[in-house]
């Protein structure tokens, strides 16, 4: 389905394939999708969502799979992607609802090896 690319590019689906892709991460069949792959999903959905060009409420449904996530690429591709906002939800309401909580992500890397180059420390 996918195949690896080299450069410099965001990929914008329109809202119907963007929920299809949410899907096929959420299924059974989501380990079909590479790792790195299911990493640039999410990074072009949610910078696509910073920068204006797809709406939160189509980027956003794409993290949910995250909750069944077990390989670190993904992970670092969201990870900023949540910071930001953070940053700009800081004095918001909206802050306590976001999807990933703090608490998930600290369970999430509980026990796992923390020598691994791709793995953020959390809580320093």
């Amino acid at each position: 389905m996918f195949s690896f690319s080299v450069g410099y590019y965001r990929v914008q689906y329109d809202d119907t394939e963007w929920e299809r892709l949410a899907e096929a991460l959420s299924g059974s069949d989501m380990d079909e999708i590479h790792p790195i792959n299911r990493g640039s999903l999410l990074d072009d959905a949610m910078s696509l969502a910073q920068s204006n060009y797809l709406d939160y409420t189509v980027a956003l449904p794409m993290t949910k799979y995250l909750e069944n996530e077990v390989d670190p690429v993904p992970w670092n591709s969201a990870f900023p992607q949540f910071d930001f906002l953070e940053t700009q939800l800081l004095d918001s309401d909206a802050l306590p609802s976001l999807y990933v909580s703090e608490q998930f992500i600290r369970r999430f890397y509980e026990g796992k090896p923390s020598t691994s180059s791709y793995i953020i420390q959390v809580g320093k």
